[in-house]
C-alpha cells in the first residue's frame, strides 16, 4: 500500500516537472504569469480606476499608460520631461476611443528624488481624483558600466532615484 502511494507520488512529480519544461520551453513568461493571465481579472476591471504611473513619458511606462487608456484607466503621469508627458496625455484620450475625458488624465512634472515633494505631489493627485487606486512606481535609471569603475557618487544617485525615493513616495 505504501509502495503504491509512494509511485504514484513519484509519478504526479515527475509529470509535474515534464509540464513545467514543456511549458517553459513554449510560453514567452512565467507558468504563474500565464495561468493568471488566462484566468485572472482581465484589465478592463480597471477601468474608472486612478493609476499613478512615475516615469510616464517614454518606454515602459508610456505603454502601460496607453494600455490602461485602452482600458478605461483614470490616470496621472509624472515625469520630468513636461512636453513628452502632454505628448502621452494626447495619445492615451485618443488611444481611449472616448472612454477617457481630458480631465481623466492628469499630467504633473516631478523629479522622483525630491522626495520633499511627494507629500506635496500626492495632495495634488487626491485633490484632482478625490484618490487614487495604484501606483506604479517605474521612474527610475540603470547602469551600464563595469562595477569597479563605477564612482561612489553615481552608485549614490541610482539608489536615491531607484531605491529611496520609490520607497517614501509608496509609504
Amino acid at each position: 500500500m505504501i509502495l503504491l502511494f509512494l509511485a504514484s507520488i513519484t509519478l504526479l512529480t515527475i509529470i509535474y516537472y515534464i509540464i513545467n519544461v514543456a511549458l517553459w520551453l513554449t510560453l514567452d513568461c512565467d507558468v504563474e504569469l500565464f495561468i493568471k493571465s488566462k484566468f485572472g481579472k482581465k484589465l478592463s476591471s480597471l477601468s474608472g480606476k486612478v493609476v499613478w504611473i512615475t516615469g510616464a513619458s517614454s518606454g515602459i511606462g508610456q505603454s502601460l499608460a496607453h494600455v490602461l487608456a485602452a482600458n478605461g484607466a483614470k490616470l496621472v503621469l509624472t515625469a520630468r520631461r513636461v512636453p513628452e508627458l502632454e505628448k502621452v496625455k494626447e495619445q492615451c484620450l485618443a488611444i481611449s476611443g472616448g472612454k477617457l475625458k481630458e480631465n481623466d488624465v492628469l499630467t504633473m512634472q516631478m523629479d522622483m528624488v525630491e522626495i520633499d515633494r511627494h507629500e506635496e505631489y500626492f495632495q495634488r493627485v487626491v485633490k484632482h481624483f478625490g484618490t487614487f487606486d495604484i501606483l506604479v512606481n517605474n521612474a527610475g535609471r540603470s547602469q551600464r558600466a563595469a562595477w569597479q569603475d563605477i564612482d561612489l557618487t553615481v552608485d549614490r544617485a541610482l539608489f536615491d532615484l531607484d531605491v529611496f525615493s520609490a520607497v517614501n513616495l509608496s509609504r
